[in-house]
């Protein structure tokens, strides 16, 4: 994400955000934006959470495009029980830590 589309992303509105979350596209660059959101939103949210419930089918490679960029994101790994019954160990929860100084500063490539 460039810096300036991040400076967007850091001064939405709330309606902004809002399209960001309800958007169908699946590019990575609404993905990243749709994860910051939904983590800044939620405090943190699972692997599952983020295919089931919000279409992300794969949130680790975001997460890593993220970190890369200056986003602090912490993973933590739990047991998760799917709705279904089904138990599923080493499952990813991210949690959001902030932006690093070089997000706040600008810096960011």
């Amino acid at each position: 994400m460039s810096n300036s589309a991040y400076q967007n992303k850091k001064n939405a509105t709330p309606r902004q955000e809002r399209s960001i979350l309800n958007s169908n596209s699946t590019d990575a660059n609404t993905q990243r934006r749709q994860i910051v959101s939904l983590l800044k939103q939620l405090g943190s949210i699972n692997t599952f959470e983020f295919r089931h419930l919000f279409g992300i089918w794969s949130p680790a490679p975001r997460i890593l495009e993220l970190r890369a960029l200056g986003h602090n994101i912490e993973t933590v790994r739990e047991t998760y029980t799917t709705p279904d019954g089904k138990t599923h160990i080493n499952v990813a929860r991210y949690y959001y830590q902030g932006e690093s100084e070089q997000i706040l500063t600008g810096e960011a490539a």
